[in-house]
């Protein structure tokens, strides 16, 4: 694609109809993927407040939506166009223009409990690589998201075969460069948050004989900190009491290490 022979003026025709989801980054930066913004669906921009002469900079890769259908963080509603019906526009669109499309991604959703989901969006992916292989693209890229769990008790392995049973069978060709973005498999059993108990409510049963229903103990850490999990991510920590003779011995080994 020749980007030099499109002329400004056909970039004013036409751009105001498309926006560039993605931070504009240095196109000088050392790798790929730092400078790698995605495309995202055909909307009513009234107005462009950036140099078009810059988009030509960089390499840009195609969002779409592939929803699994149990997700603990859903993310289709807010990031990726529609695979049938808004995708191959945006490909026609940055064709056109002349932009540098180099491959495909999608996010299923953050802690993924639907294995199958992946195959769908691998599947689709394929589509969208012939299609766009017809106007004189060749995808490099694609990228499966994240979604992989990593909270104990759990397995990446059902996942992993249905990854590789799909890439053999719509992505057997090595050149395609397949990547994801496991950051929850990573961190989510990485460590073990300790806090402290500064005080205690007794809740009574003020109606009938006084009794306590339950205690409402208050700790130094909360949801504006370690457990924001447990509003942005539907997360129920399970706490586990620690006794008296365990500190003693954990603050005895600590003394140890450290002296």
């Amino acid at each position: 694609m020749a980007s030099k022979q499109v002329s400004t003026n056909r970039i004013l025709k036409y751009l105001k109809n498309i926006l560039l989801a993605g931070a504009m980054v240095d196109p000088t930066a050392e790798t790929l993927l730092s400078r790698v913004p995605s495309l995202s669906k055909v909307v009513e921009f009234p107005q462009i407040k950036f140099s078009f002469e810059l988009i030509y900079y960089y390499r840009l890769i195609i969002r779409v939506r592939c929803d699994a259908d149990v997700a603990q963080c859903p993310l289709g509603a807010k990031f990726g166009c529609d695979i049938i019906t808004e995708a191959p526009r945006l490909i026609r669109a940055a064709s056109f223009l002349g932009l540098e499309v180099v491959g495909m991604s999608f996010h299923v959703g953050s802690g993924c409990e639907d294995p199958p989901v992946f195959r769908r969006g691998i599947a689709a992916a394929r589509k969208l690589f012939d299609y766009a292989s017809t106007l004189g693209y060749n995808f490099e890229y694609l990228d499966l998201g994240g979604g992989y769990p990593g909270n104990t008790g759990t397995s990446i392995d059902k996942i992993a075969n249905v990854i590789n049973l799909a890439l053999e069978e719509f992505f057997p060709d090595p050149s395609v460069k397949v990547i994801a973005e496991p950051g929850r498999f990573f961190v989510a059993s990485a460590f073990a948050l300790a806090t402290n108990i500064h005080s205690k409510r007794e809740v009574h049963n003020n109606e009938q004989d006084d009794s306590v229903i339950h205690v409402m103990y208050y700790i130094n850490d909360g949801v504006y900190g370690a457990f924001n999990c447990v509003s942005n991510d539907n997360y129920h920590p399970i706490p586990v009491p620690l006794k008296v003779r365990n500190l003693f011995n954990i603050s005895v080994l600590l003394s140890l290490i450290y002296d």
